[in-house]
C-alpha cells in the first residue's frame, strides 16, 4: 500500500505514514458507530455545562442563585442555568415542606 500524500510504501495495517505522518483513511474508519454516537452525546452534555456546585449554591441560597442567574445569563449561560435550576429546586422543596407542615397541623387541629 502507498501513502496518498508522499507515495511512500507503508504497511497494510498502519494508521499513519512513517515518512510524512499522513493519516491513512482506510485504516482509520470508526469501528463501533454506537460508541461514537454515545461519545457525541457526552460531548454535547459537557458543552451544556451544568455545574453541580452552582446548582447546590442556588439551592442553598435561592436569592443569591436567582440574582446571579439573572446577572450571568449572557456572560456565563451554563452557570446561570445551573443557579436557576438550584433556585427552582429550593422553591419546590420550600413549598413541599410548607404543605407537609400545614397538613400535619390540620390533622391535629380537630382533636
Amino acid at each position: 500500500m502507498k501513502c496518498d500524500k508522499c507515495g511512500n510504501e507503508i504497511e497494510k495495517d498502519s494508521y499513519y505514514c512513517q515518512e510524512c505522518g499522513n493519516r491513512i483513511e482506510e485504516n482509520n474508519k470508526p469501528i463501533n458507530t454506537n460508541a461514537n454516537k454515545n461519545y457525541e452525546q457526552v460531548v454535547e452534555l459537557s458543552k451544556e455545562g451544568l455545574s453541580v456546585p452552582y446548582i447546590i449554591l442556588g439551592a442553598l441560597f435561592p436569592y443569591i442563585g436567582i440574582i446571579l442567574g439573572i446577572i450571568w445569563n449572557r456572560q456565563y449561560p451554563s452557570r446561570a442555568k445551573s443557579l436557576i435550576i438550584g433556585f427552582m429546586i429550593s422553591i419546590f422543596l420550600f413549598i413541599f415542606i410548607g404543605f407537609a407542615i400545614v397538613f400535619s397541623n390540620l390533622s391535629n387541629y380537630g382533636r
